[in-house]
């Protein structure tokens, strides 16, 4: 099953999702891959989907697995590739309540690290996106 994931007008991207993940997250529009979640300066891979009307990441420890280990909140997050924040190549920084604060929610930053540059581009643009989504309908 394939998923199309668009990004402007020229581009589609489609990925590879099985029906459970759609299932989980009610047919919504998804990106998911596995990447490295850098945890105590150790990298973690993890499947990864954003749920983009849910303003949400859900981390799982593989891509079989049924429940996250993990959830990010993107609503009001500070979402950063600058390598000063990250602390390392091909990275994307995502600080929980970064811009906007978020009751309930902890301020936390969850470092995602992605296998090469154009990877890395695609979900820093995703999640740049849904969070200054969320801000823009939340003025």
């Amino acid at each position: 099953l394939y998923v199309s994931s668009c990004h402007g007008q020229s581009c589609c991207l489609f990925e590879q999702v099985r029906a459970r993940d759609l299932q989980r997250l009610g047919q919504q529009k998804v990106k998911c891959g596995t990447l490295s979640v850098m945890q105590k300066k150790k990298a973690m891979k993890r499947w990864i989907i954003l749920h983009r009307d849910g303003y949400k990441v859900y981390l799982y420890e593989t891509q079989q697995d049924d429940e996250p280990i993990d959830v990010i909140n993107l609503k009001g997050a500070k979402v950063d590739s600058d390598k000063k924040v990250t602390k390392t190549k091909l990275a994307v920084a995502i600080e929980q309540s970064g811009l906007i604060e978020q009751p309930g929610v902890p301020k936390k930053t969850f470092i995602l690290k992605a296998k090469d540059t154009q990877e890395q581009t695609s979900w820093f643009e995703e999640l740049q996106q849904v969070s200054m989504k969320f801000i823009e309908n939340n003025k």
